[in-house]
C-alpha cells in the first residue's frame, strides 16, 4: 500500500543496541532495506560508527542508537507495528538491563488530513492522535457547542 505520509523524529535508544544484536537483521539496519515478511517496514534502527580507543588502538564500532523512518514512499500505517517489533527485540540489552527508549516519530499524512505520533510507553509502541476541542464560548446561537 503506497501513501502519501512524512515521518519525522526519533527514537533514542538506550543503552545503545550493540552491533551482535543487530547482526543478521536486516530489517533493523542501515544501508538498502528489505524487510522480511511478513513484517510491516516503517521503521528501522539507525546505526552510527563510532570510534573507540582501546588499548588495541582506535576501534570502529556501530551501534543501534535510534528508531527512525525507512524513508520512501509509505502510508505509515503499520508504524507503530514496525516500532513495536524493534522495542520488543530489542527491550533489554545483552546483560538484561532494560533500555530506554525516549522520542517519537511524527506522522503527517497527506497534505495535513491526519497526525500521529507513535512513541514507548512501559516498553510498548503507542500511537497517539491529536485532540481537537473548540475554545470556551464558540457556541452556535443556541449557545449549544
Amino acid at each position: 500500500m503506497s501513501g502519501d505520509a512524512r515521518i519525522t523524529g526519533r527514537i533514542n535508544i538506550d543503552p545503545p543496541i550493540t552491533w551482535a544484536e543487530l547482526a543478521g537483521k536486516t530489517w533493523a539496519t542501515e544501508g538498502d532495506y528489505e524487510p522480511d515478511p511478513p513484517y510491516a517496514a516503517d521503521a528501522k534502527v539507525l546505526v552510527e560508527h563510532r570510534d573507540v580507543d582501546t588499548d588495541l588502538g582506535v576501534l570502529s564500532v556501530r551501534l543501534g542508537v535510534a528508531i527512525v523512518e525507512v524513508g520512501g514512499e509509505t502510508s505509515a500505517y503499520t508504524l507503530t507495528q514496525s516500532v513495536e517489533r524493534i522495542v520488543a527485540e530489542f527491550r533489554t540489552d545483552p546483560n538484561g538491563t532494560m533500555r530506554t527508549f525516549k522520542g517519537f516519530l511524527h506522522v503527517v499524512w497527506g497534505r495535513g488530513e491526519e497526525s500521529w505520533r507513535v512513541h514507548v510507553v512501559d516498553g510498548h509502541a503507542v500511537e497517539s492522535r491529536p485532540v481537537m476541542a473548540w475554545p470556551v464560548g464558540a457556541h452556535d446561537e443556541d449557545g449549544v457547542a
